[in-house]
């Protein structure tokens, strides 16, 4: 609240693909109810958050941002990796990484996606 952005954990789908869903940690709405705010946040070990102090999400994570961006919509998302260990200077306990969209990655995440549930949905016809 600190900036004024009220925003919330929310479950969404993609608009024309409803089977393509997300959990974001934090999504904010304008007042015509459409996202504009996009947060992921991590409490991961040194090792991954010393690369969000480098301002680099690591791989597992960044995908999980990109396919949350694929649903919401948006062009942006940030990234905030929170580690209190005795490895970390307390001045840097806090990261925040902005992460553009990637479309080669959320194509190729749809892609996989696509075949996942194309599997699914054949095996509950299957039945």
């Amino acid at each position: 609240t600190r900036t004024g952005i009220t925003a919330k954990p929310t479950c969404i789908e993609h608009r024309e693909l409803p089977w393509c869903r997300a959990s974001l940690d934090d999504l904010a709405f304008d007042q015509f109810g459409v996202p504009f705010f996009q947060a992921e946040y991590k409490a991961p070990n040194w090792q991954a958050h010393e690369l969000a102090l480098t301002g680099v999400v690591p791989p597992h994570y960044f995908v999980q941002v990109q396919w949350g961006m694929f649903i919401s919509g948006l062009k942006m998302a940030h990234y905030v990796s929170f580690n209190d260990g005795k490895k970390i200077a307390t001045d840097q306990h806090l990261a925040v990484v902005a992460v553009e969209r990637d479309e080669s990655c959320q194509q190729d995440l749809l892609e996989k996606a696509t075949r996942f549930w194309s599997e699914v949905t054949a095996r509950r016809k299957s039945r």
